[in-house]
Protein backbone atom coordinates (compact mmCIF):
# COMPACT_ATOMS: atom_id res chain seq x y z
CA UNK A 1 0.00 0.00 0.00
CA UNK A 2 1.24 3.72 -0.86
CA UNK A 3 2.76 5.06 2.52
CA UNK A 4 0.65 7.81 3.48
CA UNK A 5 2.75 10.73 3.77
CA UNK A 6 -0.50 13.52 4.63
CA UNK A 7 -1.51 11.45 7.30
CA UNK A 8 1.17 11.43 9.26
CA UNK A 9 1.49 15.31 8.84
CA UNK A 10 -1.69 15.37 9.96
CA UNK A 11 -1.54 13.33 13.25
CA UNK A 12 1.19 15.59 14.23
CA UNK A 13 -1.35 18.68 13.45
CA UNK A 14 -3.85 17.29 15.07
CA UNK A 15 -1.83 16.22 17.89
CA UNK A 16 -1.01 20.62 18.33
CA UNK A 17 -4.69 20.76 18.37
CA UNK A 18 -5.21 18.69 21.49
CA UNK A 19 -2.87 20.48 23.26
CA UNK A 20 -4.80 23.63 22.16
CA UNK A 21 -7.98 22.04 23.58
CA UNK A 22 -6.58 21.56 26.88
CA UNK A 23 -4.22 24.76 26.84
CA UNK A 24 -5.81 28.02 24.93
CA UNK A 25 -4.42 30.56 23.01
CA UNK A 26 -5.08 33.89 24.85
CA UNK A 27 -8.49 35.62 24.22
CA UNK A 28 -10.52 34.81 20.76
CA UNK A 29 -7.75 32.86 19.16
CA UNK A 30 -8.13 30.23 21.81
CA UNK A 31 -11.62 29.90 21.30
CA UNK A 32 -11.19 29.28 17.32
CA UNK A 33 -8.30 26.86 17.67
CA UNK A 34 -10.85 24.65 20.34
CA UNK A 35 -13.27 25.17 17.51
CA UNK A 36 -11.17 23.66 15.25
CA UNK A 37 -9.65 21.25 17.37
CA UNK A 38 -13.13 19.40 17.61
CA UNK A 39 -11.42 17.42 14.57
CA UNK A 40 -8.43 15.87 16.65
CA UNK A 41 -9.50 13.36 18.46
CA UNK A 42 -11.96 12.06 16.03
CA UNK A 43 -9.36 11.97 12.84
CA UNK A 44 -7.64 9.55 14.91
CA UNK A 45 -10.22 7.45 15.60
CA UNK A 46 -10.52 7.48 11.95
CA UNK A 47 -7.39 6.91 11.12
CA UNK A 48 -7.31 4.00 13.28
CA UNK A 49 -10.29 2.28 11.41
CA UNK A 50 -8.99 3.02 8.22
CA UNK A 51 -5.38 1.39 8.71
CA UNK A 52 -6.90 -1.86 10.95
CA UNK A 53 -9.82 -2.55 8.57
CA UNK A 54 -9.47 -5.61 5.95
CA UNK A 55 -12.41 -7.10 4.24
CA UNK A 56 -11.16 -10.34 4.71
CA UNK A 57 -11.98 -11.41 8.22
CA UNK A 58 -9.05 -13.48 9.85
CA UNK A 59 -6.85 -10.39 8.60
CA UNK A 60 -9.23 -7.51 10.25
CA UNK A 61 -9.14 -9.96 13.57
CA UNK A 62 -5.87 -10.34 14.02
CA UNK A 63 -5.02 -6.37 12.98
CA UNK A 64 -7.32 -5.55 15.82
CA UNK A 65 -6.15 -8.28 18.81
CA UNK A 66 -2.49 -6.26 17.40
CA UNK A 67 -4.27 -2.83 18.27
CA UNK A 68 -6.31 -4.32 21.30
CA UNK A 69 -3.12 -5.13 23.36
CA UNK A 70 -1.28 -2.15 22.19
CA UNK A 71 -3.64 0.47 23.21
CA UNK A 72 -4.11 -1.87 27.06
CA UNK A 73 -1.08 -1.58 27.82
CA UNK A 74 -0.64 2.09 26.82
CA UNK A 75 -3.81 3.07 28.75
CA UNK A 76 -2.15 0.86 31.81
CA UNK A 77 0.90 2.75 32.00
CA UNK A 78 -0.66 5.97 30.61
CA UNK A 79 -2.40 5.66 34.52
CA UNK A 80 0.19 4.37 36.27
CA UNK A 81 2.21 7.50 35.49
CA UNK A 82 -0.59 9.71 35.92
CA UNK A 83 -1.36 8.43 39.12
CA UNK A 84 2.58 8.65 40.31
CA UNK A 85 2.71 12.17 38.53
CA UNK A 86 -0.57 13.04 40.95
CA UNK A 87 1.35 11.70 43.90
CA UNK A 88 4.56 13.83 42.91
CA UNK A 89 2.38 17.41 42.53
CA UNK A 90 0.69 16.52 45.72
CA UNK A 91 3.94 15.98 47.61
CA UNK A 92 5.20 19.41 46.18
CA UNK A 93 2.25 21.63 46.11
CA UNK A 94 0.06 20.14 48.72
CA UNK A 95 0.11 21.07 52.57
CA UNK A 96 -0.82 17.97 53.73
CA UNK A 97 2.01 15.65 54.72
CA UNK A 98 0.26 12.05 54.26
CA UNK A 99 -0.86 11.56 50.73
CA UNK A 100 -4.98 10.04 50.71
CA UNK A 101 -4.63 7.67 47.98
CA UNK A 102 -8.07 6.18 48.42
CA UNK A 103 -9.46 9.55 46.99
CA UNK A 104 -9.00 7.83 43.57
CA UNK A 105 -10.13 4.15 44.41
CA UNK A 106 -14.17 5.63 45.53
CA UNK A 107 -17.22 3.74 43.64
CA UNK A 108 -18.11 7.08 41.43
CA UNK A 109 -14.69 7.27 39.96
CA UNK A 110 -14.45 3.30 39.01
CA UNK A 111 -18.16 3.33 37.44
CA UNK A 112 -17.15 6.29 35.43
CA UNK A 113 -13.85 4.52 34.46
CA UNK A 114 -15.39 0.96 34.20
CA UNK A 115 -18.46 2.64 32.04
CA UNK A 116 -17.16 5.96 30.53
CA UNK A 117 -13.54 5.82 29.78
CA UNK A 118 -13.63 8.46 32.57
CA UNK A 119 -9.82 7.93 34.00
CA UNK A 120 -9.86 9.10 37.79
CA UNK A 121 -5.99 10.00 37.36
CA UNK A 122 -5.75 12.28 33.98
CA UNK A 123 -9.20 13.77 32.48
CA UNK A 124 -7.48 13.30 28.63
CA UNK A 125 -6.74 9.42 29.28
CA UNK A 126 -10.54 8.87 28.40
CA UNK A 127 -9.34 8.48 24.73
CA UNK A 128 -7.80 5.58 25.32
CA UNK A 129 -10.00 3.30 27.31
CA UNK A 130 -12.55 4.73 24.99
CA UNK A 131 -10.46 2.82 21.60
CA UNK A 132 -9.36 -0.48 23.53
CA UNK A 133 -13.46 -0.81 24.18
CA UNK A 134 -14.45 -0.04 20.65
CA UNK A 135 -11.37 -2.08 19.25
CA UNK A 136 -13.07 -5.12 21.33
CA UNK A 137 -16.63 -4.11 20.39
CA UNK A 138 -15.24 -4.09 16.68
CA UNK A 139 -13.47 -7.79 17.68
CA UNK A 140 -16.69 -9.15 18.52
CA UNK A 141 -18.86 -7.67 15.58
CA UNK A 142 -16.15 -8.97 13.78
CA UNK A 143 -16.24 -12.68 15.03
CA UNK A 144 -20.09 -12.68 14.22
CA UNK A 145 -19.32 -11.02 10.30
CA UNK A 146 -21.54 -8.37 11.74
CA UNK A 147 -18.85 -5.53 10.79
CA UNK A 148 -19.53 -4.93 6.71
CA UNK A 149 -23.63 -4.06 7.91
CA UNK A 150 -23.36 -2.20 11.58
CA UNK A 151 -20.70 -0.31 10.23
CA UNK A 152 -23.41 1.67 8.50
CA UNK A 153 -24.57 2.26 11.60
CA UNK A 154 -22.30 5.04 12.74
CA UNK A 155 -23.79 8.25 11.74
CA UNK A 156 -26.81 7.53 13.82
CA UNK A 157 -24.21 6.58 16.94
CA UNK A 158 -22.83 10.05 16.28
CA UNK A 159 -25.77 11.30 16.47
CA UNK A 160 -26.80 10.12 19.29
CA UNK A 161 -23.53 11.76 20.87
CA UNK A 162 -24.75 15.17 19.17
CA UNK A 163 -27.87 15.87 20.16
CA UNK A 164 -27.71 14.61 24.12
CA UNK A 165 -24.89 17.34 24.09
CA UNK A 166 -26.22 20.38 22.37
CA UNK A 167 -29.04 20.08 24.92
CA UNK A 168 -26.99 20.27 27.67
CA UNK A 169 -26.18 16.18 28.58
CA UNK A 170 -23.07 15.40 30.59
CA UNK A 171 -20.26 14.99 28.36
CA UNK A 172 -18.82 12.18 30.38
CA UNK A 173 -22.35 10.13 29.79
CA UNK A 174 -22.49 10.74 26.28
CA UNK A 175 -18.75 10.81 24.92
CA UNK A 176 -18.62 6.92 25.40
CA UNK A 177 -16.92 4.42 23.40
CA UNK A 178 -20.26 3.26 21.55
CA UNK A 179 -21.44 6.97 21.19
CA UNK A 180 -18.16 8.28 19.56
CA UNK A 181 -15.04 5.98 19.30
CA UNK A 182 -17.11 3.42 18.08
CA UNK A 183 -18.57 5.17 14.94
CA UNK A 184 -16.00 7.28 14.18
CA UNK A 185 -14.00 3.99 13.71
CA UNK A 186 -16.76 2.62 11.48
CA UNK A 187 -16.09 5.44 9.69
CA UNK A 188 -12.37 4.59 8.71
CA UNK A 189 -13.72 1.18 7.87
CA UNK A 190 -16.08 2.46 5.22
CA UNK A 191 -13.80 4.82 3.97
CA UNK A 192 -11.07 1.74 3.50
CA UNK A 193 -13.19 -0.57 2.31
CA UNK A 194 -14.77 1.73 -0.84
CA UNK A 195 -11.69 4.19 -1.19
CA UNK A 196 -11.84 2.96 -4.91
CA UNK A 197 -15.29 4.96 -5.59
CA UNK A 198 -13.78 7.66 -3.17
CA UNK A 199 -10.82 8.02 -5.16
CA UNK A 200 -12.94 8.90 -8.55
CA UNK A 201 -14.32 11.98 -6.68
CA UNK A 202 -13.40 15.37 -9.11
CA UNK A 203 -10.07 16.51 -7.43
CA UNK A 204 -11.98 20.19 -6.71
CA UNK A 205 -15.08 18.43 -4.63
CA UNK A 206 -13.22 17.87 -1.48
CA UNK A 207 -11.12 21.02 -1.31
CA UNK A 208 -14.73 22.74 -1.85
CA UNK A 209 -16.30 20.51 0.67
CA UNK A 210 -13.31 21.11 3.32
CA UNK A 211 -13.39 25.03 2.51
CA UNK A 212 -17.54 25.39 2.99
CA UNK A 213 -17.10 22.93 6.43
CA UNK A 214 -14.01 25.54 7.81
CA UNK A 215 -16.60 28.38 7.06
CA UNK A 216 -19.67 27.18 8.57
CA UNK A 217 -17.48 25.83 11.87
CA UNK A 218 -17.03 29.04 12.58
CA UNK A 219 -20.30 30.08 11.94
CA UNK A 220 -21.36 27.69 14.50
CA UNK A 221 -18.50 29.23 16.96
CA UNK A 222 -20.48 32.48 16.81
CA UNK A 223 -23.93 31.16 16.96
CA UNK A 224 -23.49 29.23 20.41
CA UNK A 225 -21.17 31.87 21.43
CA UNK A 226 -19.33 28.56 22.86
CA UNK A 227 -17.12 25.68 22.21
CA UNK A 228 -18.85 23.46 24.38
CA UNK A 229 -21.47 21.41 22.64
CA UNK A 230 -20.40 19.60 19.13
CA UNK A 231 -20.12 21.33 15.85
CA UNK A 232 -21.81 19.37 12.93
CA UNK A 233 -19.90 21.05 10.90
CA UNK A 234 -16.30 19.87 12.77
CA UNK A 235 -17.51 16.67 12.65
CA UNK A 236 -18.16 16.57 9.15
CA UNK A 237 -15.21 18.06 8.51
CA UNK A 238 -12.83 15.65 9.76
CA UNK A 239 -13.81 12.70 7.43
CA UNK A 240 -13.24 15.78 3.98
CA UNK A 241 -9.80 16.07 5.69
CA UNK A 242 -9.21 12.35 5.67
CA UNK A 243 -10.74 11.53 1.93
CA UNK A 244 -8.21 14.48 0.80
CA UNK A 245 -5.52 13.41 2.56
CA UNK A 246 -6.41 9.49 1.29
CA UNK A 247 -6.26 11.35 -2.05
CA UNK A 248 -3.11 13.06 -2.24
CA UNK A 249 -0.94 10.76 0.13
CA UNK A 250 2.63 12.68 -1.00
CA UNK A 251 1.67 16.11 0.82
CA UNK A 252 4.71 16.30 3.51
CA UNK A 253 6.70 13.99 2.16
CA UNK A 254 10.07 13.90 4.01
CA UNK A 255 9.09 16.62 6.40
CA UNK A 256 9.53 17.05 10.31
CA UNK A 257 5.89 17.39 9.91
CA UNK A 258 5.80 13.77 8.79
CA UNK A 259 8.28 12.64 11.15
CA UNK A 260 6.73 14.12 14.64
CA UNK A 261 3.37 12.47 12.96
CA UNK A 262 4.27 9.56 12.40
CA UNK A 263 6.77 8.90 15.69
CA UNK A 264 5.83 10.83 18.02
CA UNK A 265 1.73 12.12 18.26
CA UNK A 266 0.78 9.45 20.03
CA UNK A 267 3.27 9.99 22.83
CA UNK A 268 2.76 14.05 22.85
CA UNK A 269 -0.93 13.25 23.28
CA UNK A 270 -0.21 10.95 26.88
CA UNK A 271 2.16 13.48 27.78
CA UNK A 272 1.20 16.70 26.96
CA UNK A 273 -1.56 17.13 29.91
CA UNK A 274 1.52 16.50 32.67
CA UNK A 275 2.50 19.91 31.41
CA UNK A 276 -0.15 21.30 31.21
CA UNK A 277 -0.69 20.78 34.51
CA UNK A 278 2.88 22.66 35.10
CA UNK A 279 1.98 25.19 33.06
CA UNK A 280 -0.92 25.90 35.12
CA UNK A 281 1.32 25.41 38.32
CA UNK A 282 3.99 27.97 36.92
CA UNK A 283 1.42 30.40 35.92
CA UNK A 284 -0.32 30.63 39.66
CA UNK A 285 3.18 31.49 41.14
CA UNK A 286 3.08 34.43 39.16
CA UNK A 287 6.49 34.32 37.95
CA UNK A 288 5.62 32.91 34.10
CA UNK A 289 6.58 35.51 31.76
CA UNK A 290 3.75 37.43 30.00
CA UNK A 291 4.67 36.64 26.74
CA UNK A 292 4.10 32.77 27.35
CA UNK A 293 0.51 33.19 28.43
CA UNK A 294 0.37 34.76 24.40
CA UNK A 295 2.24 31.38 23.17
CA UNK A 296 1.62 29.01 25.97
CA UNK A 297 0.36 25.83 23.32
CA UNK A 298 2.99 26.08 21.33
CA UNK A 299 5.70 26.16 24.42
CA UNK A 300 3.63 22.81 26.36
CA UNK A 301 3.73 21.64 22.28
CA UNK A 302 7.34 21.61 21.97
CA UNK A 303 8.12 20.29 25.48
CA UNK A 304 5.69 16.88 25.17
CA UNK A 305 7.26 16.50 22.00
CA UNK A 306 10.44 16.39 23.52
CA UNK A 307 9.14 14.47 26.08
CA UNK A 308 8.01 12.05 23.38
CA UNK A 309 11.46 12.29 21.70
CA UNK A 310 13.41 11.35 24.86
CA UNK A 311 10.58 8.39 25.63
CA UNK A 312 11.57 6.83 22.26
CA UNK A 313 15.35 7.41 22.63
CA UNK A 314 15.83 5.50 25.75
CA UNK A 315 13.03 2.73 24.79
CA UNK A 316 14.83 2.03 21.48
CA UNK A 317 18.32 2.22 23.45
CA UNK A 318 17.00 -0.32 25.94
CA UNK A 319 15.69 -2.54 23.26
CA UNK A 320 18.84 -2.47 21.56
CA UNK A 321 20.67 -3.36 24.29
CA UNK A 322 18.36 -6.19 25.30
CA UNK A 323 19.00 -7.61 21.53
CA UNK A 324 22.69 -7.32 21.76
CA UNK A 325 22.57 -9.20 25.50
CA UNK A 326 20.47 -12.27 23.98
CA UNK A 327 22.59 -12.44 21.02
CA UNK A 328 25.33 -12.65 22.61
CA UNK A 329 24.11 -15.29 25.63
CA UNK A 330 22.76 -17.16 22.42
Amino acid sequence: MEKLHSVDCMRAIAAFLVVCIHIPFYGMGGSIAIAYGKIAVPFFLVVCGYFCYRTEKEEFSRRLKKQIKKIAILAVLSNALFLIFDIILQFIFSNNSVYDIKQYFVSEKWFDFLVYNQSPFADHLWYLGSLLYALIIILVLCKFNLVNYIMFLAPLLLLCYIIPLRAGGNMIVWRNCIMVSVPYFMFGCIIRRYQPLIKRLNKMVLPIIITVLIITNYIELTIYNSVAPPFISAELLVIAIVLFLLKHPSIGKNTILEKIGREYSLFIYIFHMSIVILTFKWYETGSMPDFLLYCAPVMVFLVSLGAAVLYKSVKNFIISKSSNVMAHNS
